[in-house]
C-alpha cells in the first residue's frame, strides 16, 4: 500500500509538473501572438503609409508632365515668335534661355519624384511581403495554442481518472490488494507539434527582417 501510494504521488507530481508547463507554454505563446498581433497592425499601417507616398508621388509626377509640355510649348512660342521679331532677338533669346532652364529643372525634379515613387512601392512590396509573414506566423501560433488546449484537457482528465480508480481501490476490502496499471503507467510525454517548428523559423526570419 506504501509502495502504491508513493507510485501515486509520483505519478500526480509528474501530472502537476506537466500541467504547470504546458499552461506556462500557452501563456508566453499568448504573449508572443499578442505581439504578433502588434506587429502585424503596425506593418499594416506601413503599408498604408506607403500606399499614400505612392498616390502621392503620381500627382507630382502628372504635375512636373504637365508643366513639361506646357514649358516645351513655351519653347516652341518663343522660338516661332524670335524666328519673326529678329528686332527682338536679344530679349527672346534670353526668355528662350530661361525657359530651356525651366525645362531642365522639370526634368530634374521628375527624375527625383520617380525615383521617391519607385522607392515608395518597394518599401509597400516589402510590407506587404512581413504582414503575409507575420499573418503566417500568428495562425501557427494559434494552431499550437489549440494544441496545447487539447493537450492540456487530457491531461487533467487523466489525472481525475487516476485519482478516481486510486480511491477506488484504497476503499476495497476483503480482496488482496492489487495495484491498478493507472497507478504505474506513466503519462505519455507532450508531443510537439511540427508547426511549433515553422512557427520558431517564421520568427526568426520575421524578427531578421524586422532588424534589417
Amino acid at each position: 500500500l506504501s509502495a502504491s501510494t508513493a507510485d501515486k504521488d509520483e505519478l500526480v507530481a509528474k501530472t502537476t509538473s506537466l500541467l504547470e508547463a504546458a499552461a506556462d507554454a500557452r501563456r508566453r505563446l499568448e504573449e508572443q501572438v499578442a505581439a504578433q498581433k502588434e506587429e502585424a497592425a503596425k506593418l499594416q499601417a506601413k503599408l498604408t503609409a506607403s500606399a499614400g507616398e505612392i498616390v502621392k508621388g503620381n500627382q507630382i509626377i502628372s504635375r512636373l508632365q504637365a508643366d513639361l509640355r506646357t514649358s516645351k510649348s513655351k519653347v516652341r512660342l518663343k522660338a516661332s515668335a524670335m524666328a519673326q521679331q529678329a528686332d527682338v532677338a536679344s530679349s527672346t533669346q534670353q526668355a528662350l534661355d530661361a525657359t530651356e532652364r525651366e525645362v531642365t529643372e522639370l526634368k530634374a525634379q521628375l527624375v527625383v519624384a520617380t525615383s521617391h515613387r519607385d522607392a515608395a512601392e518597394a518599401a509597400a512590396a516589402e510590407g506587404r511581403r512581413q504582414l503575409a509573414e507575420a499573418q503566417q506566423l500568428l495562425k501557427s501560433n494559434q494552431q499550437v495554442i489549440q494544441w496545447l488546449n487539447s493537450e492540456l484537457n487530457e491531461s487533467q482528465a487523466g489525472a481525475r481518472a487516476h485519482t478516481a480508480a486510486s480511491s477506488l481501490l484504497s476503499s476495497s476490502r476483503g480482496n488482496p490488494f492489487r495495484p491498478s496499471p493507472l497507478l504505474h503507467a506513466s503519462t505519455p510525454p507532450l508531443e510537439r507539434p511540427a508547426s511549433m517548428a515553422a512557427c520558431d523559423a517564421s520568427a526568426a526570419g520575421a524578427s531578421a527582417a524586422g532588424a534589417s
